[in-house]
């Protein structure tokens, strides 16, 4: 028994632990400042139909992924099995914010944004990773999307390497 949950826990996907929290940092800069982006991480983030969402479980959602391709373009440049460290990743966002090259605009605290942003970034790059992983089930759901949001979700898709074992 103990060998078999041994198995599992050498089997599944883990962060880089090389991926600093410099390395998220100048990645993130580089995006909000090279995107002319206006620093509203909410609003890059959000849901694109403002619906509350539920993290938990949660199926890809094709206008989403898209809204959100070019932050994770950059994203999995770093982190190509689709995983970055929260405490890093958070760490990072709270430097942007400290330097306000990311702004708060919701009537949030800053670390309930902070902890949404990461929550959020890691739910979006688990949809990319789940679509990478069995691209049949999701064929439909990508019908409805014009031919730009497909390419941006796709260039996010090829940048995912995933060992057979692991999808």
């Amino acid at each position: 028994m103990a060998s078999k949950n041994m198995k599992k826990a050498v089997d599944r996907l883990v962060a880089d632990p090389e991926v600093s929290v410099t390395q998220i940092l100048f990645a993130l800069k580089q995006f909000v400042l090279v995107s002319g982006h206006d620093g509203d991480i909410f609003e890059l983030l959000n849901h694109p139909e403002n619906k509350f969402f539920t993290y938990r479980g949660a199926y890809p959602h094709p206008l989403w992924m898209a809204k959100t391709a070019d932050l994770f373009t950059v994203l999995f440049n770093l982190a190509p099995n689709t995983l970055l460290l929260s405490s890093r990743l958070h760490a990072a966002l709270s430097e942007l914010l400290k330097d306000n090259i990311i702004k708060n605009v919701t009537k949030k605290s800053d670390a309930d944004l902070l902890d949404w942003c990461d929550l959020t970034i890691r739910t979006i790059a688990r949809m990319f990773k789940d679509v990478k992983s069995k691209p049949d089930d999701f064929k439909c759901m990508f019908k409805k999307l014009g031919p730009s949001g497909n390419a941006k979700i796709q260039k996010c898709l090829d940048q995912i390497v995933l060992k057979n074992n692991l999808l």
